[in-house]
């Protein structure tokens, strides 16, 4: 009897589809856009669905495909919010690509609004969160530093 291998799943494709909002469809082609370019040939509803579902193997593309669609909405919304927002909107994408990710910036802003707050735990915080983006970025290869930028195009 053959032994199916599991496979390890870095993102959860489908928490970040329904995140952003995308049909399968429309998920289809973001990744095919992402991961080809233009002019590219989309990814069939059905192999969406079927990744999603670890019904068939993800290829790694995928990942890097996905991972790249959300970092963009991500550092769009996050520039355009107000600075006071901006770690309510990590919260959210942070959650999406990585649970332990989103907590980290979920416990940033909960120290940071308190009255007496410990500065050196929220820099032993703020650098645990760098080395997970770091760990993140390698894992998926791809670069959040334009999410963080203060000015658009300007490497951190």
């Amino acid at each position: 009897m053959k032994m199916q291998q599991k496979q390890i799943v870095p993102v959860d494709i489908r928490k970040i589809r329904q995140t952003l909002d995308l049909t399968m469809k429309q998920m289809g082609q973001q990744i095919a856009i992402y991961s080809q370019g233009i002019p590219y040939s989309p990814v069939p509803e059905t192999r969406v669905s079927e990744w999603e579902f670890r019904h068939r193997h993800i290829p790694s593309y995928v990942f890097t495909a996905t991972a790249k669609l959300l970092l963009d909405h991500w550092s769009e919304d996050r520039h355009m919010a107000l600075p006071a927002r901006q770690l309510d909107v990590d919260v959210f994408y942070g959650t999406a690509l990585n649970q332990a990710f989103g907590h980290m910036f979920k416990l940033e802003k909960e120290l940071s609004k308190g009255r007496r707050t410990d500065h050196k735990l929220l820099n032993s915080l703020r650098d645990a969160r760098l080395m997970q983006q770091r760990y993140l970025e390698r894992l998926l290869g791809v670069r959040m530093f334009y999410v963080f930028a203060h000015d658009i195009g300007v490497e951190a």
